[in-house]
């Protein structure tokens, strides 16, 4: 190929593109020039499945079964064939693997690109020197387990671990252990060769150290009714190398009394069994550091933002700010972003309610503001035609159940819709897995989100990309996770 006079060679082959060459060095770009991009496939989760898909719909990958070998049941991969029951997340990981959470057979899973288990983890073990003690009878099994953060970390001359090497390979699986009311971490410990080639586990006692915990969520955090529904990694806005947890509880309402930040006394709230749920955020290094979310503020409404899908009118009277609670909350990820020049966190949430966005631009103790939202009442009539009155398309489904929701990289928002029932024109839905246009814009000078503009700014062109029906299998049924990267 010539471009400019200058030729570049091209390569491209399954799901990726390739091109190199360009200037030669000192000429407009230097030492002439890379360019690389790959396919942006869905994992998605519904009844009974997973599967990987093309922007098509066209199946990739798809497994309702694992199958391995490996040596140790509980700790390492599993022996044989097993069903994955109703997968709720599926995460990349590494070159071509998926971390996965199958919550009814209480395991997390890796798999290769061929749906063979590199890993299978239902319990762990624990190590005698680490200092991390258990309540009493509390299980070394994993029990109803609905989400996780992996990631690796090499590590010199460790500390609290048996038979320290001078240099460590982990692999870490933070796990929303909800039967269990807790967080754990797990390390898988590796053996580093010359120019930091991985080795195999670690022994101590002839012991592989795989699945050794790490951390647990304090007592306070631990127990209670605190079913952990969903868990994400967040880096310090002030220090990038450190990173906290931010955990999602679906089934109670936390305070700042009960996990002890605060001093019973007075008109101070307590926990509530209202269902409504909450977040925590988890300083592993420094406990008191931690923090309770359990409400966060909606700026107030301007008029004919709201609409009506029954006439296609808007509703003519503006609502005022208000406080929130959430509402069993399904799903938490989060984004480092920045406020003028000040780094913040942007944490997206689903609930009962819908997707929201919220940051704290006050700094700890300040209120949680929403800074991007898709309520239900937004969703359902997503699929308009602006104009007084909007012309509503009958493909809108009746309802939302945001089951997850991502921010992707390119700022669009994921999100997996659950609900199952009728579409407006009377059609059966079966929930679907839409990508949407996730800019904010106040200006009204493009399309975007803002809290005055008509249906959020919502409309059919919004819609960047859905996905229900597929190719050559069954189409969606509940889908409860779907992510793109």
């Amino acid at each position: 190929m010539q471009l400019n006079s200058r030729t570049m060679s091209i390569a491209a082959g399954e799901g990726g593109f390739f091109a190199t060459g360009g200037f030669p060095a000192g000429t407009y770009g230097g030492n002439g020039f890379f360019y690389g991009f790959s396919r942006a496939d869905f994992v998605i989760c519904d009844e009974g499945r997973l599967g990987r898909y093309d922007p098509a719909g066209n199946p990739v990958f798809g497994t309702d079964v694992t199958g391995s070998s490996g040596p140790e049941a509980n700790i390492g991969s599993a022996r044989g064939i097993k069903t994955l029951q109703r997968p709720a997340r599926a995460y990349p990981f590494g070159v071509n693997e998926l971390v996965v959470v199958d919550p009814p057979t209480n395991r997390i899973i890796r798999l290769d690109g061929a749906g063979h288990e590199v890993r299978s983890i239902d319990g762990f073990r624990m190590d005698p020197v680490s200092g991390i003690s258990l309540a009493a009878n509390e299980p070394l099994t994993l029990n109803n387990p609905r989400d996780v953060v992996a990631f690796t970390e090499f590590v010199r001359n460790p500390t609290g671990v048996s038979n320290p090497q001078a240099l460590e390979y982990w692999v870490h699986y933070v796990i929303a252990d909800s039967g269990n009311r807790r967080i754990v971490d797990l390390i898988d410990r590796h053996y580093v060769g010359p120019n930091r080639i991985i080795g195999d586990a670690i022994l101590v006692n002839n012991e592989r150290q795989l699945g050794v915990l790490r951390w647990h969520s304090p007592a306070e955090y631990s127990g209670k009714r605190y079913a952990y529904s969903s868990i994400a990694r967040a880096a310090n806005v002030d220090n990038p190398r450190q990173y906290w947890y931010i955990a999602g509880i679906g089934n109670a309402t936390p305070t700042r009394v009960e996990v002890g930040l605060d001093t019973p006394g007075g008109t101070l709230p307590r926990d509530s069994r209202d269902g409504n749920g909450g977040m925590i955020i988890f300083n592993p290094f420094l406990a008191s550091q931690n923090e309770v979310i359990n409400d966060f503020t909606i700026p107030a409404i301007g008029a004919n933002v709201y609409l009506d899908p029954a006439t296609g009118n808007y509703d003519p009277n503006p609502r005022p700010a208000m406080v929130k609670k959430m509402s069993n909350l399904t799903s938490v990820t989060v984004r480092n972003v920045l406020l003028g020049v000040t780094p913040l966190w942007a944490v997206m949430f689903t609930d009962a309610t819908g997707v929201y966005e919220i940051y704290r631009p006050g700094g700890p103790g300040t209120p949680w503001i929403t800074r991007w939202m898709m309520p239900n009442e937004a969703y359902q009539v997503l699929r308009n035609r602006p104009g007084a009155p909007a012309t509503i398309f009958g493909t809108n489904p009746l309802g939302l159940r945001a089951q997850y929701a991502r921010r992707l990289d390119s700022g669009e928002v994921l999100i997996t819709n659950g609900f199952v029932g009728r579409r407006q024109d009377g059609s059966d839905f079966a929930g679907e897995v839409v990508q949407v246009d996730g800019t904010i814009d106040p200006t009204f000078a493009n399309p975007g989100f803002d809290f005055a503009k008509r249906n959020f700014g919502f409309y059919f062109g919004s819609l960047k990309f859905e996905i229900n029906t597929l190719t050559d299998t069954r189409s969606l049924y509940q889908p409860v996770f779907a992510d793109r990267r």
